[in-house]
């Protein structure tokens, strides 16, 4: 098939002829994303831009493939694999064998073969309508309404959870003084709670006690798909809150107000990493990531500042890959998370300076608008140097500023009560 047949075709036959690559390259796109996506814990919104992506994909594959007439369908199928997981390449030669040997067999029987391409639009379609299905709940639980409402807040608010912040005597330990950093804190309105815990050592668990209410520290410190989800569907923007959302698909809220950077999320992540991109740009892409990454966290502090009102931002660092510095991400990604230990200890103190600079910068601009402002920033878990190291885990930033009642939280200087606390004084 030339060029010529594809502009000059006029029936509904021959356009459907025409737009077949294109509609099983994505059927087969969209199958790959549905399948990872299912696989995760994650919010219905993480699927719009890479559909949209995949979509525009489909099309430069479905044009590439037309002018190669009853090879065109097949092709497609082959480019669209290989664009999303080329690990998957002997998947590619396993149906180009079976459909040429199928269409052989046929022949020696006398009878019609069946179109090449034709039983991968079949196999296909069946998965992306299994994926569907199984995305089905999950769309219809983000869709459920919250039917509770809030009072009308009077006094600014703003909490912003910085993944993994550790305590001042912990920094120490690195030969890292912090010390200005909360001297700066101090000079602002701000208190300094030197012995702050965290009750528990992971994010999601922390965000369960303070949302949910609950106390109970549970087994492990990760958990199963079925778990997760019904773990994150429980965890709710506080009322009278907006969320800035930290691009991890497993620790963020489910329903209320939401603002997002829209930069690269966890999901996005680990599509590009397995992606052809991947295999032909590996050290261009992780640094492509890495830069999506840092341009998130600065983002997500530009988004907290300019809110008005009661701002729930969670900010994913100083928790490791430490993206402010200039760490790519690493080698063995995506076969290794990012966020995963060992990392380069030796970027901590870059990372962390540039990051007290952003925040003090975030501080100041919601200052200008609002002197009477409650700002707190917290962690959900300390350094993970060691994963073993109980004691290091649990010890966690906590400093203040809370108008009118001061070292509100001295009682309970830990995560859980930070939020319950602070609505009680300012209702």
């Amino acid at each position: 098939m030339s060029w010529r047949d594809v502009t000059a075709a006029t029936t509904p036959e021959d356009r459907w002829r025409l737009a077949r690559p294109i509609a099983v390259a994505w059927i087969t796109m969209a199958a790959i994303v549905l399948a990872v996506f299912t696989n995760e814990v994650l919010p219905m919104t993480y699927l719009v831009r890479p559909l949209a992506v995949v979509s525009g994909i489909a099309v430069l594959i479905g044009l590439i493939a037309w002018p190669l007439g009853k090879y065109a369908t097949l092709t497609a199928f082959v480019l669209a694999l290989l664009a999303l997981t080329p690990t998957y390449w002997p998947l590619a030669v396993l149906v180009v064998t079976i459909e040429v040997a199928v269409g052989k067999v046929q022949r020696l029987r006398r009878r019609e073969p069946m179109a090449l391409g034709q039983g991968v639009s079949v196999v296909m379609t069946s998965f992306l309508l299994l994926g569907v299905v199984r995305t089905l709940p999950i769309a219809i639980q983000g869709i459920e309404p919250r039917t509770d409402s809030a009072s009308a807040a009077t006094t600014p608010m703003y909490f912003a959870l910085l993944d993994g912040y550790p305590r001042i005597d912990t920094l120490e330990t690195m030969g890292i003084d912090n010390k200005p950093f909360v001297e700066a804190l101090a000079d602002r309105g701000f208190d300094h709670y030197p012995d702050a815990t965290s009750l528990h050592t992971s994010t999601h668990r922390t965000l369960e006690a303070m949302l949910v209410d609950s106390t109970v520290e549970r087994a492990g410190k990760n958990f199963g798909d079925e778990e997760g989800r019904e773990l994150r569907d429980s965890l709710d923007v506080p009322l009278g809150f907006t969320a800035v959302d930290p691009g991890v698909g497993h620790v963020t809220l489910d329903s209320g107000p939401h603002l997002d950077s829209g930069d690269v999320n966890d999901y996005e992540m680990e599509l590009l990493g397995r992606s052809l991109l991947r295999v032909v740009a590996g050290d261009w892409l992780r640094e492509q990531v890495a830069s999506g990454m840092r341009s998130r966290i600065v983002r997500s502090l530009e988004l907290t500042a300019a809110m008005d009102g009661r701002v729930f931002s969670h900010v994913m660092t100083p928790h490791q890959p430490f993206v402010l510095g200039e760490e790519r991400l690493k080698e063995c990604w995506p076969a290794c998370s990012p966020y995963a230990v060992p990392a380069d200890w030796s970027r901590y103190d870059e990372h962390i300076r540039a990051l007290n600079d952003l925040l003090l910068d975030a501080i100041d601009r919601i200052l200008e608008r609002h002197d009477d402002a409650v700002i707190v920033l917290y962690s959900d878990h300390g350094m993970r140097r060691d994963p073993d190291d109980e004691a290091e885990l649990r010890r966690v930033l906590l400093v203040a500023r809370t108008p009118g009642h001061e070292h509100l939280f001295a009682d309970e200087p830990h995560p859980p009560g930070l939020l319950r606390t602070a609505q009680e004084a300012y209702p």
